[in-house]
Parts: C-alpha cells; sequence; structure tokens
C-alpha cells in the first residue's frame, strides 16, 4: 500500500541509514504526524489493505498513528542504547493546517 510505504516505511528507512552520522554529533530527528493519528489501526493484521476495502483516509490516518508510534519506539530505543537528550532526539509533530 503506497500510503504506507511513503509514510512509515520510507522515513523509518532514511532514518536508520543516517542514524550512524546522526549519532556523531548532536541531532535531531523530526517525524511529521498529523491530528487525524487520532484515528485507530482497524487491522494490523492488514496494513497494506489486501483483505479490506481500501479508505484513502482510514490508511492516511493509520500511517500518521504508526509515525507517532516510530517516534515514540526510536526515541525509547535511543535513550535505552546510551544516547541521552543532549545527544540525539526523537520528535513528532503535526505541522497543522497548510492553506
Amino acid at each position: 500500500e503506497q500510503t504506507f510505504a511513503v509514510n512509515v516505511v520510507a522515513p523509518f528507512i532514511v532514518t536508520s541509514l543516517l542514524l550512524p552520522t546522526l549519532l556523531q554529533q548532536k541531532s535531531r530527528i523530526v517525524i511529521a504526524s498529523s491530528i487525524s493519528q487520532c484515528g485507530k489501526i482497524r487491522s494490523w493484521k492488514d496494513l497494506h489493505y489486501q483483505n479490506r476495502s481500501y479508505s484513502a483516509d482510514a490508511s492516511y490516518s493509520e500511517s500518521k498513528l504508526l509515525d507517532a508510534m516510530l517516534s515514540m519506539e526510536m526515541a525509547d530505543r535511543l535513550q535505552k542504547a546510551g544516547f541521552g537528550t543532549n545527544q540525539i532526539t526523537c520528535n513528532c509533530l503535526d505541522p497543522g493546517t497548510v492553506n
């Protein structure tokens, strides 16, 4: 599913590839989410909509919720690995409505 790939998988891969460089200096990881993340994951077993009807709104909402979860997990893993917030931070934000 393209929305999942672009909004969740791609940022995860890019961040993972850049992480060694980011850890060499004070860095900040910022993941853009959305207020639409307030929805829920309707099917953890079918994030690619292969066995359920596709909904662009639901897909976007799910991807943004996963972005928020990804940023929280990344921050937790970095802290557990011994990288303090004075070295690297991982944040998630809603950029707001764009006119």
